[in-house]
């Protein structure tokens, strides 16, 4: 700098030999989208990006951290999560970058897939041992094959909590609905399971006689 004016020969510049400065970095607004996605058996992932930026791209990295619906915790870096559940999001410009810096948060919704088991309907006599696997599975991921059992409950009963189930041992006959019990409980924390119930038909036990049969009237003479 120079002095100016009428009295600038009056005045001799002097500067300071102990001033420090400290230079900021510059805030990079970061924006955060799909935040709510489904199960699908692969990483889960949002997308980030700045939003006051142009011509230049900080690295962003993100932090996953949250629990899944068996309550497993999950924490991770740039690597999203697979089961559904609730995660929180924290995306920020790299440690690493010297000119800028800059931070957001969200929440991370996976949500539960769809799947339906549909119990299949059957007739049998009593004192049969029923088949508690007959059931079919739609909408389930491959690896993600439902397993379990199947229960029944007489369907004159209305109240399900236990259910009056058939037992092969007291041969009785009656109409029982059948109902998911076990079948897709591998699996529920990431399905959102829907069960078709199926009907099983007891017949009564069936009795044969074995043995010679005479003809009524047999060695009898008529006239």
């Amino acid at each position: 700098p120079v002095l100016e004016g009428v009295g600038k020969d009056n005045y001799r510049l002097v500067f300071p030999t102990n001033l420090t400065g400290v230079v900021l970095k510059g805030w990079a607004g970061i924006q955060i989208q799909g935040t709510n996605q489904v199960y699908g058996k692969t990483n889960r992932v949002v997308t980030v990006a700045t939003t006051n930026l142009v011509g230049t791209n900080p690295v962003l990295e993100v932090v996953y951290e949250g629990s899944n619906h068996l309550g497993q915790a999950f924490f991770s870096t740039n690597t999203g999560p697979v089961d559904a559940g609730v995660y929180r999001v924290t995306a920020r410009v790299a440690a690493t970058d010297n000119t800028y810096e800059g931070t957001n948060e969200a929440v991370l919704t996976i949500g539960r897939r769809g799947g339906v088991i549909t119990a299949l309907s059957d007739t049998i006599r009593a004192g049969t041992v029923f088949g508690g696997n007959r059931y079919t599975a739609s909408g389930f991921l491959a690896g993600d094959e439902p397993t379990g059992t199947l229960v029944t409950h007489l369907s004159s009963v209305t109240n399900t909590s236990p259910p009056v189930e058939y037992d092969a041992t007291d041969n009785q006959s009656g109409v029982y609905r059948i109902l998911r019990g076990s079948v897709g409980d591998n699996v529920g924390h990431n399905y959102q399971l829907e069960h078709r119930e199926g009907t099983l038909t007891v017949l009564k036990e069936s009795l044969l006689t074995e043995g010679a049969v005479t003809p009524l009237g047999a060695g009898l003479h008529y006239t």
